[in-house]
């Protein structure tokens, strides 16, 4: 692959989940109709060979999810909802990723070529699952060491090498077609402790660059956050909790606003809060803050399915080492007690081994 332009910037985009699928569909949004939209090239790189050649194929298809089981229908009863004809309904948007598209599909092999053959990125944005992003990350730095790199995941992950994103709102994949809920966000920003000098080594140029790159009206509303290590904690709290608990259940969101569940509810938050403001004094997560802000992520996204419960019908690794998993470590290293993060890390993890990941 070769540049087709010294003005032109190179974007390399990683990952065709459900994030990376949006973030490739608000790219496609935001170029309708900018003059300078081609100035910029985006690479995306789908790993998975049958996936990559359905898009090929068949392009990528977006619709918003306008219904309790667009966004939770995973059972036959409901599996109408998600037939082809529905992907094709009037509000459904269909990209074409063929050989004149503004959108490059490339494989592992076309991205990590030799060097002197290989096209330099300006930037990569990577939407992987927590367990993949560092051998990710580690592979990018050995190709291009210097390109800024904005990573999408959840999970307690501090690094200054690279920007982290965290996305607010819900999208699925069903039957080849994604599903998106209104009004998605992702705010990103170094994530590392205040303590550790990220606000006197933040890279200001890579900050410009995405904030060029993002700049505009687009599906997604991206917003650069100064205290970004914080915003990822208290996306921790809401995630292990709502996440390991609708996977435990086999129900959506909704399940964490049941009378049943809000002891265990509000017992996991304050032991969840108990280890963060030990381990970051400066923060202090206020427990009644917390409680309230995962019912409100509940209330707010009560028909969809959980990034978690969905790896776990299909089979596939979840997060909870770098959630749950994450808070169990750090409780160890200030000799705090934490039975309920480490029970929900050790109980789905052993489903997982049942399931061979």
């Amino acid at each position: 692959m070769k540049t087709e332009g010294d003005r032109q910037k190179n974007v390399l985009v990683i990952g065709a989940g459900p994030v990376g699928r949006l973030v490739i569909l608000d790219f496609l949004m935001r170029r309708e109709g900018r003059e300078n939209a081609r100035e910029t090239r985006i690479f995306w790189l789908v790993r998975d060979g049958i996936a990559r050649a359905k898009l090929a194929e068949n392009g990528l298809i977006a619709r918003p999810a306008r219904g309790v089981q667009e966004m939770s229908g995973f059972h036959p009863e409901n599996a109408e909802i998600a037939g082809p004809e529905s992907a094709h309904g009037n509000d459904a948007r269909h990209f074409s990723l063929d050989g004149d598209s503004d959108i490059v599909l490339a494989s592992s092999e076309d991205i990590w070529q030799d060097s002197s053959d290989s096209v330099s990125f300006d930037a990569v944005i990577v939407c992987v699952k927590a367990h993949s992003l560092m051998p990710l990350i580690a592979e990018i730095r050995e190709h291009w060491p210097d390109a800024p790199i904005l990573a999408v995941a959840n999970g307690l992950i501090e690094s200054d090498d690279f920007f982290l994103g965290i996305l607010f709102g819900g999208a699925r994949i069903i039957r080849d077609t994604l599903y998106y809920t209104d009004a998605p966000q992702i705010t990103w920003g170094k994530a590392v402790p205040a303590s550790g000098g990220a606000r006197a080594a933040f890279n200001q140029r890579a900050a410009h660059l995405f904030s060029h790159l993002l700049e505009g009206d687009g599906l997604i509303r991206y917003r650069h956050s100064a205290d970004m290590h914080r915003a990822m904690l208290a996306k921790v709290i809401v995630n292990a909790v709502i996440n390991p608990l609708t996977a435990l259940s086999g129900a959506p969101n909704e399940i964490i606003l049941e009378s049943e569940l809000r002891p265990l509810v509000v017992k996991l938050v304050n032991e969840t809060c108990g280890v963060l403001n030990a381990a970051y004094p400066d923060y202090h997560f206020n427990r009644e803050t917390e409680i309230e802000r995962v019912l409100d992520v509940a209330r707010s996204t009560a028909p969809n399915i959980s990034s978690m419960l969905q790896d776990m019908r299909a089979g596939r690794v979840t997060e909870i080492s770098w959630l749950n998993g994450k808070i169990t470590e750090l409780a160890e290293k200030f000799n705090i007690k934490a039975p309920l993060n480490s029970w929900l890390a050790g109980v789905i993890g052993l489903i997982g081994d049942a399931y061979g990941k």
